[in-house]
């Protein structure tokens, strides 16, 4: 058998015994043993064993100096340098990102409406208005004091009414002209004239006392 060999199972051997005194140790303080008997057990441990100077005479010089105590000193410091190495170089884990709670916004309603907001003048659509002429969107106009009013035309027939609080403001034929003027307006004010004439002239008073107003 080779001088390793020989190194190995004498290690074993000692192992062994001293794991075996280990147990018994254990089992005796489990049971509250007296400690006399722990130190005959020690004892037998010690004759047991051989001292390092018997081992060192039955093992050869070479593995002697293969297992001398300066170089089994210098290995396990080389072991442990290299563990702490293994263990520097390690990747410490990045933390897990805390990801911040985020509050669901509501929904924002889109407008259904795709034409331009219309703004009503109150007094009058000057931007069509028309001198001497059919305005842009075919009324017959006329303007007092920067006010512009509606008119019927000459050869209109039938009842005439008086707005001057409406979606237009003016003298008109007929009820059903007037009524979309006037219906679902908020403080409308309308009423019957006898003639065209008096309609204006009424109409000119409304504008002079900042009571005629066209609304949406």
């Amino acid at each position: 058998m080779s001088p390793e060999l020989e190194l190995i199972n004498e290690l074993l051997a000692r192992l062994a015994l001293c794991t075996e005194t280990a147990c018994h140790l254990t089992q005796m303080l489990q049971r509250d043993s007296d400690f006399t008997d722990v130190s005959s057990l020690l004892t037998l441990g010690e004759t047991s064993l051989s001292s390092d100077d018997e081992w060192e005479a039955r093992v050869p010089r070479t593995s002697r100096a293969k297992t001398d105590p300066t170089a089994r000193a210098s290995t396990k410091v080389h072991v442990a340098s290299r563990s702490a190495a293994v263990a520097i170089s390690a990747p410490t884990p990045a933390p897990t990102p805390t990801l911040p709670l985020v509050t669901p916004t509501p929904e924002v309603p889109t407008s259904i409406y795709a034409g331009p907001v219309q703004i009503i003048d109150p007094t009058g659509p000057h931007h069509l208005f028309v001198p001497g002429g059919l305005s842009k969107d075919g009324y017959i106009q006329s303007k007092y004091n920067n006010f512009i009013y509606d008119l019927p035309p000459m050869d209109t027939t039938g009842q005439l009414y008086l707005v001057t609080r409406g979606r237009r403001v003016g003298v008109f034929a007929q009820w059903s002209r007037t009524s979309p003027l006037v219906n679902r307006v908020r403080n409308a004010v309308y009423m019957k004239v006898s003639s065209l004439d008096e309609g204006i002239a009424l109409v000119m008073e409304a504008i002079d006392s900042k009571q005629a107003r066209w609304v949406k």
